[in-house]
């Protein structure tokens, strides 16, 4: 609601707007981008021009290679108007197309489908998207060296347990159970290491979810509770490891049997944990200092090639 109440006070306060006539207009208009905002909202002026109104809406949130914007043109003896064309920003060149070209679904306003590889990835999409795929490779890495490792415990456990057979005594006791450890390990490396290739991880789930909305706005918002509910989750796992790996401190260093060295060795394990933000949470703190800066207004003002003074308030949002 607040953003509609400042859209339309800039709209009805930055009247009249710059439009000779179709040629020039396209010549003379210049693109305004503000890095890291979804959405610029843009009014152009020219004072030897007062009968004519423009503004534009430009958004980020389409395809990177086609970032389009509506133009939207009035005048004093005619309603509003859609002009159908668009400028692709290459290399910081404008490139102007034809009217009749497709500006993102819509054609003299026929709605079409927009394929899913044509839907560009909002600011905390963006930011949820690279926290699912470091959280991918992560899980893959550590799949493989859990069943690589886990492989390897297995070997040596299986050869203490053969040679355990053949000896006596208590040095073939010392390998029977030094084999029964290591075969253990191995069972359990190889197990974690297969559910971890085999169950995505809740950033790769969450990214998924995303992944099947279809409208911009929704996916924005489902993007950012994401992003949310990862952090406070990874908040809430390393702040229980904390306090376990302080209560082992405690006990080795409080019992009578207790050792110093790994009661020092827990709670530095517990300081990291406390002192140590996820991954999640370090994702989740940029999004948001990124998000800070993209609910600004400008005032722009500026000389035509062609003459007159552009005039400009642009709201990034």
């Amino acid at each position: 609601m607040k953003k509609l109440v400042i859209f339309l006070i800039l709209f009805i306060f930055s009247m009249p707007a710059f439009a000779q006539n179709d040629s020039s207009f396209t010549e003379n208009f210049s693109l305004i981008k503000d890095q890291g905002a979804d959405n610029h909202v843009f009014f152009n002026s020219n004072i030897l021009c007062p009968d004519d109104y423009l503004f534009f809406i430009f958004s980020k949130r389409h395809s990177r290679q086609h970032q389009p914007f509506h133009i939207i043109r009035s005048h004093q003896s005619s309603d509003w108007t859609l002009l159908l064309s668009i400028a692709a920003v290459e290399g910081g060149r404008q490139n102007w197309r034809n009217r009749q070209d497709l500006i993102y679904g819509q054609l003299y306003g026929q709605e079409e489908n927009i394929s899913s590889e044509e839907k560009s990835e909002s600011l905390a999409e963006g930011y949820l998207k690279r926290l699912a795929q470091r959280s991918k490779k992560s899980r893959k890495t550590g799949g493989y060296i859990g069943l690589i490792g886990g492989g390897i415990s297995l070997a040596l456990g299986a050869a203490l347990l053969s040679s355990a057979e053949e000896e006596g005594g208590w040095e073939s006791f010392g390998k029977g159970l030094a084999g029964l450890m290591l075969v253990s390990a191995g069972v359990g490396g190889v197990v974690g290491g297969t559910l971890a290739l085999a169950i995505p991880s809740g950033a790769e789930r969450e990214f998924d979810n995303v992944l099947s909305i279809s409208d911009p706005g929704h996916r924005e918002r489902a993007s950012h509770g994401a992003l949310s509910s990862l952090a406070a989750r990874g908040r809430r796992r390393r702040i229980f490891w904390g306090i376990l790996c302080a209560g082992f401190s405690a006990l080795a260093l409080f019992s009578d049997e207790g050792s110093s060295l790994i009661a020092a060795e827990y709670g530095g394990l517990a300081v990291y944990n406390f002192m140590r933000k996820s991954r999640a949470e370090r994702t989740f703190r940029n999004y948001l200092k990124e998000k800070e800066f993209q609910n600004k207004l400008e005032f722009r003002l500026g000389i035509m090639p062609y003459g007159g003074v552009k005039v400009g308030f642009v709201y990034s949002f």
